[in-house]
């Protein structure tokens, strides 16, 4: 008789594992499983363990184990028989089907030509009801289109056309039906079909409710099918990542359709109401030589020998134009040079730009107002715009007027009355620059579109104008949208010579280079203004769009972007006698663990957590994302446990450089207080820098980090009892955005529990799956962390990104 020898420490159920003493198998039941009761087994738990003979109860357990996988072999073995043989008759079937040939019956009317959405009865003809009816009046119709959608009832097959966002239902029956690009027709095939429209039946539907009812079509070019087919490469509720990678194809998508259209239309509509309004489109330039909103955030380049810069606003160039044309706007390309990963973050975005002259500041609200509130309603005037917007952002209303008005302030006693800190956990004080958590609180509990005015000078740009009420503030401001906070920022601009050349000198900034723009204030200057509208952040609002990077056309890559884990690359490893695994961490979302001896099968990641065995886990210990992204690869410690087993927590926790294999610690470092996010010039001393932008950019300044520093190991680093701050912040996250029992287990990856993980049975629950549809909360969560990161796990202070993530998750399942 055989013996089996099973280490339940050292051991492993991998398939080539034969049950020796030197490779022992991990669990009694796999190896009775495969070797049966004609086969003695020992078994020790623990290495130091001599070999035992296995119990009789651990053996009655491995008999019924080994019962049921024979159980469900056996009808595994029966689903594939099965499978095979319908596969068998498939594939019978369509090659009948190539046999099968149909052609443009020459004896019918010649077809006309129409478009999907065509409704005049003069060129389409009329519609036929039934069989009976005399066909009098019929036309018979030519289309094309991409198949959108394809049915098969009985013998027939219903194919819904796309061209642009018009839809057309189409059937196919009798032989057209059994032809074999009939049977193997796939989504994004584009077709011709020629027929004849009939109205659909009672109580069906179709768009316009009518049905082109072919009696010939044709395949222009085919769309693959099986793992190429575009459901299976960008499925509607598929992976963010992934969408983001085949954007080219994702864009097919409804959704992304229906936010390009809502954007023509509201490109449109400002266009529309700035020629009402006879201000002037012009063109400035992208590339330039001269900063408007501070030396940190620009995209450097050389042009022939010189520095210079893809631009940050047109503020400056409009400007030189209202001598020349008056009143005038652009709709251009803007850039900032800001490595930032928020929802709202975009490095290029559309910026709707003017500037005015001789007027008030008081001129310049009353026309804001009027260019949002007319924007909205020409957009609601296009039925299929406003049919979107309903159908994405249902409680939308249209903004009442007139905008409340709101001192800088009257925010910040606002603010202190209900306890709202700052990002340094204080109350707010004049000269605070008010960070984007506090001021999306109070835009979303007054529930109303604010125009917050009047920011002190210290955290404005040089050339705004100051108010001469109050010198120590300028006559600024932000316009504040519930649901998305600052998407307008505008100014007075300073029109006084002396009083620039002071702005230049405050800030530090050589005038030399902007003599054109002073010489502006030389040659007949006037009181003017302007304001620059981020066209995303107003789609946003528009459409209720949680993350602004699916409103590009397309997003420059960035290893941030594309997440990319190479076992080749990264092999697993030993150090100090543990088991360890290398990991190339180019990105945030997800982190794919390959499988080794020691580990099984498993995808951590912000939005999921996917298991090849549902009461196992991966605990990954890290003292915070930003630290682990500092370094290229490292050998990160990861532990198999049960959900039950909350992992232990370090109060340092250490890693490994992959290429030195020095050993790392990585500090709980905290930035204090507002780190300087955009400096209005790179060149001179300390000062207050301005952090607030003269007009709406693509995202709030990203707060910079200090980057971990390797530190010489902590000797006898005390072993923590309790969930570490990141370890608390990751499971009330993690939490609230997935649910409790995977939420603890989350929790555990960074360091700790606030409570013991959830039972194995409640982990077997399916992981809920961040749909495209419904919006990535990944971000909501990252944000989160960060703040509670930064700001010491201070709640008052990042309980605004927590709220945001419970809406976030709230919309989702919807």
């Amino acid at each position: 008789m055989a013996v089996i020898y099973i280490d339940e420490e050292a051991g492993s159920d991998l398939p080539e594992v034969q049950g020796t003493e030197s490779a022992p198998y991990k669990s009694l039941l796999e190896a009775y499983f495969r070797h049966g009761a004609e086969s003695e087994y020992q078994v020790k738990k623990k290495d130091d363990e001599e070999w035992k003979p296995a119990a009789k109860s651990a053996l009655k357990k491995a008999v019924a184990y080994a019962a049921q996988q024979k159980k469900k072999q056996e009808a595994a073995a029966k689903r594939a028989e099965k499978d095979a043989q319908d596969e068998a008759a498939r594939l019978a079937v369509l090659e009948e089907a190539k046999k099968i040939k149909i052609t443009d019956d020459p004896s019918l009317p010649k077809p006309v030509s129409i478009n999907l959405n065509e409704a005049n009865s003069s060129v389409i003809g009329q519609l036929r009801k039934s069989k009976d009816e005399p066909a009098e009046g019929v036309k018979r119709v030519s289309v094309v289109g991409r198949v959108n959608r394809v049915a098969k009832q009985g013998g027939l097959i219903f194919v819904t056309l796309r061209r642009g966002l018009n839809y057309m239902q189409c059937l196919l029956s009798g032989d057209l039906s059994k032809t074999y690009d009939a049977l193997t027709l796939s989504r994004e095939t584009s077709l011709e079909i020629i027929g004849q429209l009939w109205e659909v039946p009672a109580g069906a539907h179709a768009p316009l409710d009518r049905e082109l009812r072919a009696d010939y079509f044709r395949v222009i070019a085919k769309a693959p099918g099986g793992d190429d087919a575009f459901t299976n490469q960008v499925p509607i509720d598929g992976d963010t990542q992934t969408l983001y990678n085949l954007r080219h194809l994702t864009l097919r998508h409804e959704k992304p359709a229906a936010i390009m259209y809502v954007r023509d239309v509201v490109e449109d509509a400002f266009h529309t109401v700035y020629k009402e309004l006879d201000v002037k489109k012009v063109s400035p330039p992208a590339l330039v030589q001269t900063q408007v909103e501070g030396g940190s955030t620009l995209f450097k380049f050389d042009y022939y020998g010189e520095t210079s810069y893809l631009t940050q606003s047109s503020q400056l160039y409009l400007e030189t134009v209202l001598p020349v044309l008056g009143d005038c706007y652009c709709i251009e390309k803007s850039f900032r040079a800001e490595k930032s990963l928020t929802r709202r973050h975009l490095s290029e975005y559309s910026h709707v730009e003017a500037e005015l002259d001789f007027i008030t500041f008081e001129n310049l609200l009353d026309h804001l107002e009027h260019v949002i509130c007319r924007v909205i309603d020409l957009t609601l005037e296009n039925p299929v715009a406003a049919e979107a917007i309903k159908k994405y952002n249902p409680d939308f209303e249209k903004p009442s007027r007139p905008f409340l008005r709101m001192r800088y302030t009257d925010a910040i006693d606002w603010l202190r009355e209900r306890g709202i800190k700052n990002e340094d956990g204080n109350d707010h004080t004049f000269g605070d620059d008010i960070a984007e958590a506090a001021e999306r609180k109070m835009t979303d509990e007054i529930n109303r579109p604010i125009f917050l005015t009047h920011f002190p000078a210290e955290i404005k740009s040089f050339y705004m104008m100051r108010a001469s009420d109050d010198p120590r503030v300028t006559e600024s401001v932000d316009v504040l949208m519930p649901g998305v906070g600052e998407i307008v920022g505008g100014s007075m601009r300073i029109w006084d010579h002396e009083e620039l050349m002071a702005g230049y000198k405050r800030e530090g900034i050589d005038p030399t280079g902007y003599f054109w723009y002073t010489d502006q204030r030389k040659y007949g200057s006037t009181p003017h203004g302007g304001y620059g509208l981020g066209a995303e952040r107003f789609l946003a609002w528009l459409l209720k769009l949680w993350t602004h990077s699916i409103l590009p056309l397309f997003i420059l890559a960035r290893d941030s972007i594309h997440s990319r884990v190479s076992t080749q690359e990264c092999p697993s490893a030993a150090v100090d006698g543990k088991s360890w695994m290398a990991l190339d961490l180019q990105a945030l979302d997800p982190w794919c663990i390959a499988p080794t001896e020691a580990l099984r099968v498993g995808c951590i990641s912000t939005s999921s957590l996917k298991f090849a065995s549902s009461d196992w886990a991966q605990h990954l210990y890290a003292s915070s994302v930003p630290g682990i992204l500092s370094f290229p690869i490292f050998l990160l410690h990861l532990q198999t446990q049960p959900f039950s087993t909350p992992p232990p927590t370090t109060t340092t926790p250490v890693f490994y450089n992959l290429h030195s294999t020095a050993q790392i610690t990585m500090p709980r470092q905290r930035s204090v207080g507002r780190a300087p996010s955009r400096p209005t010039a790179p060149a001179p001393a300390a000062k207050p820098q301005q952090t607030r932008p003269a007009a709406t950019h693509a995202a709030p300044p990203a707060g910079t980090h200090p980057s971990p520093q390797a530190m010489p190991p902590q000797a006898g680093a005390p072993v923590s009892q309790g969930p570490g701050l990141f370890g608390q912040m990751a499971s009330t996250a993690a939490g609230v955005a997935i649910g409790s029992s995977v939420g603890h287990a989350i929790g555990g990856l960074f360091g700790g529990s606030s409570e013991p993980a959830a039972a194995p049975v409640q982990a077997q629950a399916a992981p809920q799956e961040q749909s495209w549809n419904q919006g990535n909360c990944a971000p909501a969560a990252q944000s989160f962390t960060k703040c509670m990161d930064e700001h010491n796990g201070n709640m008052q202070i990042c309980n605004w990104y927590l709220e945001q993530l419970k809406a976030c998750q709230a919309a989702a399942g919807q």
